[in-house]
């Protein structure tokens, strides 16, 4: 229990929400392009997704030997925030694209 709680300052990939991006920077590709660029997203957002797995795998491990040892630097340790917010955009990216993909008509090539 005490775990669970200490973790609470990060997240999981799968608690991560795709940031609202915008789909103009697809509106000129073509379904090929379109395909191409979801592809290049999908995979940079699963590598994305490991990281933000593992850092909150290791900040917990972290937050609990700062408990243990030294609990003042607790509100002092950092969270993987920063690579949730890639992840979240590169998930936006990967929606927006997609949004493009299926406004143009285009099938799953």
């Amino acid at each position: 229990m005490l775990i669970f709680s200490l973790q609470g300052c990060s997240v999981s990939s799968d608690e991560v929400i795709a940031a609202d991006m915008s789909t103009y920077p697809f509106r000129n590709l073509t379904c090929d392009e379109l395909d191409r660029e979801m592809n290049y997203l999908r995979k940079q957002a699963n590598l994305n997704a490991d990281i933000v797995d593992d850092r909150m795998t290791t900040q917990g491990a972290k937050d609990v030997a700062a408990f243990l040892f030294f609990w003042p630097a607790l509100p002092f340790i950092d969270t993987n925030a920063k690579e949730a917010r890639k992840y979240a955009e590169l998930k936006g990216e990967f929606e927006a694209a997609k949004r493009v993909f299926i406004r143009k008509g285009c099938s799953d090539i």
